[in-house]
């Protein structure tokens, strides 16, 4: 089996992550946790929803919304999550335009086509890939209903989107909107960062701002678990709302099953619970501060070597190399054998390297000196 040595393409934390034997034992039998695991007495089958339950208003504190205000549950990733929030958004609007910017998850561009909004636009990007606020100016009429996705850390350049101005000019525009937002990465950086790290208040990205009503955090990017996860966050009034809307389950004593999955995973939501319960507040702080660190570090190694248009976004942690600029210093196979060699993706653009935990500083190192060889 492959480890994570020079797989610094996708973000996601590779580091070997201990699971207690007891969990272990949980795979020699089902666990499945069917439904809503706040209606735990109506699910089944042996279940973790205790677990589960325990881990979203966890990670909903860390996120400023109060337990009696939250719900949610564990999925196997945030493209799950994103469907979860524009599933809810759909039929608490049905007539509504879905928005989001051309550098969303390429989930969002899949979810729009599977809900069949009647209409979509796509935001252009400014360069370090979030959101023109300008362009949305221009695209969105006034008293529009919409269903706006916004991203918390994009894929490609780890960029946080103008949540703050999104809503300015939606109000100004007297807009009715339901905003979801993609926290795959950024649900997991944001808590842990200050103003002056990202540029803009962290409080815009996590429920003190009132304006949002879910968003997905998956827990083997930043985290790391041994098998891809998320934590989709709702405030309970917008599911409350939003059960008037999901037919009863006559099998299952009547339940609302407002729950993309039906049945998930119950080894899974244990295995987040004990990962985040086992690290804390602390613990993640300290994982965060260690990736801007070595980020950072990677980023002044780079460009001492005179790769002066690498860039790194506030509250990010992907170094973005534009394409153009190592084509001015490189060959074509140079180039192809280290995106092999560090296992990197590219989109039309740039490249970028991810700096998660499993990369250490000998690692920045190594890169820093194979990139120093390809341009002598």
């Amino acid at each position: 089996m492959q480890n994570g040595k020079n797989y610094y393409g996708i973000q996601v934390n590779l580091s070997e992550i201990e699971v207690e034997q007891n969990t272990v034992n949980r795979l020699k039998q089902l666990t499945n946790n069917l439904g809503d695991c706040y209606n735990e007495k109506k699910c089944p089958l042996p279940n973790t929803m205790s677990a589960e339950r325990k881990a979203v208003e966890m990670y909903g504190e860390w996120l400023n919304l109060p337990t009696k205000e939250s719900w949610g549950y564990i999925g196997g990733g945030s493209s799950i999550g994103n469907l979860q929030g524009m599933w809810m958004a759909r039929a608490l609007y049905p007539d509504a335009t879905l928005v989001f910017s051309e550098s969303a998850h390429y989930s969002i561009y899949k979810f729009s086509s599977l809900l069949n909004f009647k209409s979509v636009i796509i935001i252009n990007t400014l360069q370090d890939g979030s959101i023109d606020i300008n362009d949305l100016k221009r695209k969105i009429h006034r008293e529009m209903n919409i269903v706006i996705v916004l991203t918390s850390g994009t894929t490609m350049t780890s960029a946080h989107d103008d949540v703050d101005n999104c809503i300015e000019v939606l109000n100004e525009m007297e807009c009715t909107f339901y905003l979801h937002l993609d926290a795959a990465l950024g649900g997991s950086i944001i808590p842990f960062i200050s103003q002056g790290e990202l540029g803009q208040k962290p409080s815009d990205f996590t429920f003190s701002n009132k304006n949002i009503s879910s968003m997905t955090i998956s827990i083997h990017k930043i985290i790391g678990v041994p098998v891809p996860a998320n934590i989709f966050i709702s405030r309970l009034s917008v599911v409350e709302r939003f059960k008037s809307k999901v037919n009863e389950v006559p099998y299952l004593s009547h339940i609302k099953d407002i729950t993309i999955y039906g049945s998930r995973d119950g080894f899974r939501a244990e295995l987040v619970y004990k990962r985040i319960n086992s690290l804390g507040w602390d613990g993640v702080y300290d994982i965060v501060q260690g990736l801007i660190k070595n980020c950072n570090y990677l980023l002044e190694g780079l460009k001492r070597l005179g790769l002066s248009e690498i860039f790194r976004v506030g509250g990010g942690v992907a170094i973005v190399i534009p394409v153009e600029s190592l084509r001015k210093f490189m060959s074509y196979e140079t180039i192809k054998d280290i995106e092999k060699r560090f296992h990197l993706v590219r989109d039309d653009e740039n490249y970028h390297i991810y700096v998660m935990q499993h990369m250490y500083k000998k690692d920045c190192d190594e890169i820093v000196s194979v990139f120093r060889s390809a341009l002598l």
